[in-house]
Order: C-alpha cells, then sequence, then structure tokens
C-alpha cells in the first residue's frame, strides 16, 4: 500500500497534519475557532506565566502578523489576555483566560487522542525510534532555517 521511499516523507508529514487539523478544527468549532487557533491555545498552556509574542512566534515558527492576528481573535473571544505588568513596560505576555485553558486541554486531550492512535500498533521500541527520528529531522529543518536567515 505504502512505498517506502524517502521521497513521500512530505506527503506523509502533510497527511498526517491535515488529519490532525481536522480533530482541532472539530474539537474548536463549538468556541468559533478553527485549527489555526490549536497550536496557540496549547503551546500558552504549557506556559501559565505566559508568553511574548516573540516568544510565541519562534515557538511555533510563526510570523508576527499571522500570531497578531491568531492572538486577536483569542482575546476578542476572551480566551487569552494581555499581562502588561509581567514583562516590562513596553512588553506584555499572552496568558490563557480559564475559559482559554478548558478550551486548550479540551484541544490537549483531543490531540493527545489521535496521537495515540497513531501510535498504538508499534511497539515501544519503535515509538523511541520514531521519536529519536523525528527531533533529527526536526534539528535538521531547525538548521537549515537557521541557515537560510545567515544567508539573508
Amino acid at each position: 500500500m505504502y512505498e517506502h521511499r524517502s521521497e513521500y516523507f512530505p506527503i506523509w508529514f502533510d497527511k498526517i497534519k491535515k488529519i490532525a487539523q481536522r480533530r482541532q478544527q472539530e474539537a474548536l468549532k463549538p468556541y468559533g475557532l478553527s485549527s489555526i487557533h490549536a497550536m496557540y491555545l496549547v503551546v500558552l498552556m504549557h506556559q501559565p506565566e505566559g508568553m511574548t509574542f516573540k516568544e510565541i512566534c519562534e515557538k511555533l515558527c510563526v510570523d508576527k502578523a499571522n500570531t497578531s492576528r491568531a492572538v486577536n481573535v483569542l482575546e476578542e473571544k476572551g480566551y487569552v489576555f494581555r499581562d502588561y505588568t509581567s514583562a516590562g513596560v513596553l512588553k506584555y505576555k499572552i496568558i490563557l483566560s480559564e475559559e482559554g485553558k478548558n478550551i486548550a486541554q479540551e484541544v490537549g486531550c483531543t490531540m493527545k487522542k489521535f496521537h495515540q492512535q497513531l501510535i498504538e500498533s508499534l511497539t515501544e521500541e519503535e515509538i523511541k525510534a520514531v521519536r529519536e527520528i523525528m527531533f533529527k529531522i526536526a534539528k535538521a529543518v531547525d538548521d537549515m532555517e537557521n541557515d537560510k536567515e545567515e544567508k539573508a
């Protein structure tokens, strides 16, 4: 069914991403949000003290314009707020509200269930190997991005 060729890696990654986004979309639809907002909610859930725009952009590898749009929607709906006291006069941190935390946990549970389904047929040894390989691929992607930025 699947050819074991490395040229298909991007196709497989894209397929997994699309299915994950569909699951996120389903979980967020009742809140008037889309899958775009899921990654912001989840990353903020893991940083209860909040994050600056710059930290969010770096963590998610997303530009400031996209982050600004997503955070504005989340703020308008009351799922995040800006804390000007913790980061200094000119900076502020984005923090999840209580309702935002609840939604983030729901999305987190949805994604955890999806991840469990992805790996349920794998042995512990295979899971460990996939994790190590994915870290190497992620590092290679980071290195490519850093090289690109240095040349610019």
